[in-house]
């Protein structure tokens, strides 16, 4: 009986469980490249390798010749993506997503269905 009881207690944390958004996945996140059938930071000598720069409030977009930043208006966790809406003000999209590949990896989605795999 204690034992079906453990396993009941442990199948409603885990059907209410929230994601966090206000302390995961912030930081720098830099792009990966496919090389060989494996995933690279590769850097080319014309311009820095690209990467996202994501804090609370705020998000950098760093594409090798210029900076994008944009003002976070809210976040939202919805069908196993993190949406974040931008600033209205901002000239680079109105929302963007990104997915937890694993623990080091997310899959950003930009602007125009533009996708990225990125490490930190």
């Amino acid at each position: 009986m204690k034992r079906l009881l453990f396993i009941f207690i442990v199948f409603m944390f885990v059907v209410n469980a929230k994601p966090h958004l206000d302390h995961e996945n912030y930081g720098k996140w830099v792009m990966l490249t496919e090389l060989n059938n494996k995933n690279v930071i590769d850097e080319p000598c014309y311009s820095g390798n690209r990467f996202i720069n994501y804090q609370k409030g705020k998000l950098d977009d760093y594409t090798g010749q210029e900076m994008i930043s944009c003002e976070i208006k809210s976040s939202y966790f919805k069908d196993g993506k993190y949406f974040i809406d931008l600033e209205p003000k901002c000239r680079y999209s109105d929302s963007i997503s990104y997915e937890v590949k694993d623990e080091n990896t997310l899959i950003w989605h930009l602007y125009h269905s533009f996708s990225l795999v990125m490490t930190n």
